[in-house]
């Protein structure tokens, strides 16, 4: 998929564009830079380990997925943010309440518990890097800088503080169900 963008020839010495397409490609070219570099420090390649949660997508999960977005995304973080101010006053934190409110009223109050206990610094992101379910649709990804941006400011914050594009609270304040 990526075979066609010639990631060296973005300039990222600019203000990252507006249109989130091509902001993604900013940042991952950007991302490029600096993992090079950080190799070059390190004199080795930068390793990782990736875990993945769920399944993949297919038909019958398209519905699903377009209420997900009605409860989880962006006019659903709005609209909790226009309804109770007080309460609300991050997005992303808001994002992160949507996000556990969600997978409690579906059942996953225990994984929510565990990603808990396990990690003391955690938050939840609505996003989506293909858009779409399978074979239907353009790429159109949504909200994947965020996560990414948030991962390297636990993880290098050499390469966070040279993206600080987003500013996350330090402690996302709990909500009761009752208040919100």
């Amino acid at each position: 998929m990526f075979n066609e963008i010639d990631f060296s020839k973005i300039d990222t010495s600019i203000t990252p564009p507006q249109d989130d397409t091509e902001r993604q490609y900013y940042y991952m070219a950007k991302l490029a830079e600096m993992v090079a570099l950080r190799e070059r420090e390190l004199g080795r390649r930068i390793t990782y380990c990736l875990q993945t949660f769920g399944c993949q997508m297919n038909e019958k999960q398209s519905e699903v997925v377009a209420g997900i977005m009605d409860e989880i995304g962006d006019l659903a973080i709005k609209s909790q943010m226009d309804s109770k101010p007080e309460l609300f006053k991050d997005y992303y934190d808001t994002m992160d309440h949507l996000c556990r409110k969600f997978l409690k009223e579906n059942g996953m109050e225990s994984f929510i518990n565990n990603v808990d206990l396990k990690f003391k610094d955690n938050r939840y992101f609505a996003c989506t890097a293909i858009g779409h379910t399978r074979d239907k649709g353009q790429y159109n990804p949504q909200g994947v800088l965020a996560p990414m941006q948030w991962l390297f400011g636990k993880a290098d914050s050499k390469m966070y503080h040279s993206w600080n594009d987003i500013k996350f609270s330090r402690k996302i304040p709990k909500i009761t169900e009752s208040a919100a």
